[in-house]
């Protein structure tokens, strides 16, 4: 298995704001990539909250991901909703950032992990695909874009 831990990304400094960033993937818990990904976060934005929804999804399925994410967001509503659960990661698929009416965001896989949660948060406002380099950490990896 690759070991990736690039040690730069660009950021502009933004800010999740009071905003908590609620995080389900389907790591598990046994090795070190849950909290790589929380490493990453904190050097960007060190005030950040994370809420771990869950890291025991079974193994890429998305279907089982969706309906936890949804699931959280009946409760925590405005929030920003990191999910990854992907099984074409390192494929051709981009990860997206998705903005609801009620001012969530949703970031993940353009697989439709984030889709039940953006329809309960009144529906998807904008989408964009991030493939901004600037904002990637280098060198990349096929586990982590």
């Amino acid at each position: 298995m690759q070991k990736c831990y690039p040690r730069h990304v660009a950021t502009d400094n933004a800010s999740t704001g009071n905003r908590a960033i609620a995080f389900l993937s389907d790591f598990g818990i046994w090795d070190e990539w849950v909290a790589v990904c929380k490493a990453v976060i904190w050097e960007s934005t060190p005030d950040t909250k994370i809420l771990d929804l869950s890291h025991s999804i079974p193994d890429y399925d998305i279907r089982e991901g969706a309906l936890v994410i949804r699931n959280a967001a009946v409760t925590l509503r405005e929030a920003v909703y990191l999910g990854v659960v992907d099984p074409g990661v390192g494929g051709e698929r981009y990860p997206i950032a998705l903005q609801t009416s009620d001012g969530s965001s949703l970031v993940g896989p353009d697989n439709g992990l984030l889709m039940p949660a953006g329809e309960l948060l009144g529906g998807i406002t904008t989408a964009v695909k991030l493939n901004n380099q600037a904002y990637q950490r280098h060198p990349n990896c096929q586990t982590f874009h």
